[in-house]
């Protein structure tokens, strides 16, 4: 890779080279009297729909000299970054960028901007953020891993995981429409993997009928996240501050998944706490049955959590500038 090039890539890409797999950890570390200084030339970019807001952001208030996007068809390609300027074909790539280029600093300032977490994670509380960092560490063996949309994929991107893993989920409308329907159909379709699911439990129970076709699969692993209702809502400003906020937005229940398990013939799992996780995962991740892992985590503490794991990157940002 080139010293004036760097790879931004979000997991659901399945780039496994050098570079920043963790664009959210790494854009809050960038101080804003900075941000140009981290904006390229020219931005090429390809595959789906982008997860990171941030990202879309910063690309589009410093905006690149010319963005690129590179898809053999001239027909529905997205304007991501609502600034691009040229439409390339991956075949036209090699002949456009020149072999030579500059001495440069911007990979390296780019890569610089990665903050170790581990000791942050070890001491906050059982939540979303907490479980998906376990997550990461707990599945290493070659594996599908399919993500819900909504908060899930979003606590997906905040964390490296193992090459073995193949990841996917639905980004097309960004809604939680099919995910389970979607799993399940690459499981069907890709017996021979070992197939992971993980869902929050808007999307699972809203999805629920698809579980009727998982007679036709083995050791099919669900991780459902249950945190009362459609959480993400309280990641976002605006919306938790409407009336009836619970009712209307968040849509709050005490719905568990217990009864839909035994319904489809799933061993059960399901913990509340950090000590339960460490106690049903060799059980459940060995398994060769169906199984679902119930995981119930506070509602409230969730979005705290994840707004101070942001905020604990970026003061580690700002001591690795003032040690220099």
């Amino acid at each position: 890779q080139r010293e004036n090039t760097i790879v931004l890539s979000e997991t659901t890409s399945n780039y496994k080279g050098e570079g920043i797999q963790q664009i959210d950890r790494a854009l809050v570390t960038i101080p804003e009297e900075q941000h140009a200084l981290f904006s390229p030339d020219i931005c090429l970019y390809l595959g789906g729909q982008i997860v990171s807001k941030k990202i879309k952001q910063f690309l589009r208030a410093n905006a690149p000299k010319e963005v690129w996007r590179i898809q053999n068809s001239v027909i529905d390609f997205p304007d991501t970054f609502q600034k691009i300027t040229h439409l390339v074909t991956a075949e036209n790539l090699q002949e456009i960028i020149p072999d030579t280029t500059p001495k440069s600093e911007f990979k390296s300032s780019w890569l610089k901007q990665i903050i170790t977490t581990n000791d942050f994670i070890a001491d906050i509380s059982f939540s979303d953020l907490w479980i998906f960092h376990q997550l990461s560490t707990h599945i290493t063996e070659p594996a599908t891993l399919h993500c819900a949309n909504s908060s899930a994929i979003r606590y997906l991107q905040l964390f490296q995981w193992n090459n073995n893993i193949q990841h996917f989920t639905n980004r097309g409308v960004s809604g939680i429409d099919g995910c389970t329907s979607t799993a399940i159909g690459h499981a069907l379709a890709q017996p021979q993997l070992k197939n992971y699911f993980i869902t929050g439990d808007v999307s699972f129970f809203y999805d629920a009928n698809a579980l009727h076709s998982l007679h036709l699969v083995e050791g099919f692993k669900i991780i459902l996240i249950n945190n009362g209702g459609g959480n993400i809502f309280r990641l976002l400003d605006g919306p938790n501050q409407i009336k009836d906020f619970e009712k209307h937005i968040e849509t709050s229940h005490q719905t568990k998944a217990k009864a839909l398990a035994n319904m489809h013939s799933f061993e059960y799992f399901h913990a509340e706490n950090k000590s339960a996780f460490n106690e049903q995962w060799n059980e459940f991740q060995s398994t060769t049955q169906n199984a679902l892992l119930e995981l119930e985590t506070p509602a409230l503490e969730n979005p705290i959590e994840l707004k101070n794991f942001f905020k604990h990157i970026k003061n580690g940002s700002e001591e690795k500038l003032d040690a220099h």
